[in-house]
């Protein structure tokens, strides 16, 4: 299958970029094994311009039903090869090899753990990645 744009990764940047290329009337596929990214698993998000306070996983979907909307195609899958060839590019995820003029690598960033017992049932109850995002929760709490 041909397309004019892949993008690897299918959070936001990769499904804003996804929204803007077709608008521009490009045939884009995004491929991602992790869905949202790390803005799906932020939980509330109360700096994102427009809204006073959006969930993360919401804010997500809301961003793939654009998507969705302009005809962008997804696979939920991990890419295990790309491939220079004679005039493009060769992407291989899932079962199929999928050719493209140009890649966009919106892969983003994971949280680097600390390796605390229980680390991952106490995200978000006393562990926190993010001092902006997760600070206000304790602005009164030490008085």
């Amino acid at each position: 299958m041909n397309y004019d744009v892949v993008i690897i990764g299918s959070g936001a940047a990769g499904l804003g970029a996804a929204i803007y290329a077709s608008r521009y009337r490009m045939k884009v596929l995004v491929i991602g094994k992790d869905f949202g990214g790390e803005t799906a698993k932020a939980g509330s998000i109360e700096n994102y311009p427009g809204f006073d306070l959006i969930d993360g996983f919401d804010l997500m979907l809301a961003m793939k039903k654009q998507a969705d909307n302009l005809q962008v195609e997804t696979l939920d899958a991990e890419v295990m090869a790309i491939a220079r060839q004679e005039h493009c590019f060769a992407v291989t995820a899932g079962n199929a090899t999928y050719q493209t003029h140009e890649i966009i690598f919106a892969i983003g960033a994971e949280r680097r753990r600390l390796g605390l017992p229980n680390e991952r049932e106490l995200t978000g109850k006393g562990v926190h990645y993010c001092v902006t995002c997760d600070g206000p929760v304790y602005k009164f709490s030490f008085r």
